[in-house]
């Protein structure tokens, strides 16, 4: 069973669920934001699932109308939530239960504090930054719909707030100091494992996933090293060069899994790729997705 995120309240699983319904893409991307969207009902976790199972959308969470949190996609991946590609590649989106429906839309106090809360969480856990004006959303943001209803939207200022308040929280909790795991205590997870859980995209990018895996007591270097191997054993093939196509590589090394040159191009052409082929398909691929 594909888990949760590691939230401090309780979190229902939903995760397979969805998946199972196919209106997910299963693609990693680095996320800046965090969007909030309304049910446009009084619906429980498994009301909003079943209506995506015939309905093509999907959000990563869902709060209740008690405020309780169940989780659909895993947060590095793309959702079918905003009607906007860059919206959905980059963002974060929860949903809300309403307390009332049409036209006043509202949403009762325990659903969108718990959803701030939420943001919050996610923004320092995930996002690795403070929300603000900026990167705190409601659906409207991304394409031309009224969500998250003409109630919330007179609620921004407060859920920011709130929003805020829990980034604080969380960031003032002491962090344990990184440390080699003690000798008689083995890891988790194997070097192999955790560096497939790197490209995955489980531990994010840059220095967000070093902060990660040297809160989690692992090495940065020597996963990347193991990254690396992986990558070129999975990459090379009976000939000259490597089974994956430029367009493939060129997602592989916009989240950072080949490194940065000049390893990078080692590491590429020790897989039987061009390295400049690579590096202008990777510029396509940034001018696609600034458009």
């Amino acid at each position: 069973m594909t888990a949760t995120i590691a939230y401090d309240k309780p979190v229902t699983n939903l995760i397979d669920q969805l998946s199972a319904t196919g209106h997910v893409t299963h693609t990693a991307y680095k996320k800046t934001s965090v969007t909030l969207h309304h049910n446009g009902g009084r619906l429980s976790h498994q009301g909003v699932l079943n209506v995506w199972k015939t309905r093509p959308a999907s959000a990563h969470f869902d709060v209740d109308g008690a405020g309780a949190v169940a989780q659909y996609v895993k947060v590095n991946e793309y959702a079918w939530a905003v009607g906007n590609k860059a919206g959905n590649q980059g963002s974060i989106s929860v949903e809300m239960a309403n307390a009332t429906v049409s036209p006043g839309w509202t949403v009762a106090d325990a659903t969108w504090k718990s959803a701030a809360r939420l943001a919050g969480w996610l923004f320092f856990k995930v996002v690795g930054a403070r929300p603000t004006k900026s990167n705190l959303f409601y659906h409207h943001h991304w394409s031309a719909t009224d969500c998250a209803g003409p109630y919330m939207e007179k609620q921004y200022a407060k859920v920011l707030t709130e929003a805020q308040k829990a980034y604080d929280s969380f960031a003032a909790k002491p962090k344990p100091t990184p440390s080699a795991p003690h000798p008689s205590t083995p890891a988790m997870k194997s070097l192999t494992e955790i560096a497939k859980d790197v490209i995955a995209g489980e531990y994010g990018n840059g220095p967000l996933r070093n902060r990660k895996l040297l809160a989690a007591h692992y090495d940065p270097k020597k996963v990347q090293a193991e990254v690396n191997r992986l990558l070129k054993s999975d990459h090379l093939g009976s000939g000259p060069k490597g089974t994956k196509t430029y367009k493939q590589l060129a997602d592989e090394v916009y989240r950072g899994l080949w490194g940065n040159d000049p390893a990078r191009s080692r590491n590429l052409e020790d897989a039987g790729y061009d390295p400049a082929s690579v590096q202008r398909e990777v510029n396509h691929l940034i001018n696609e997705r600034r458009r």
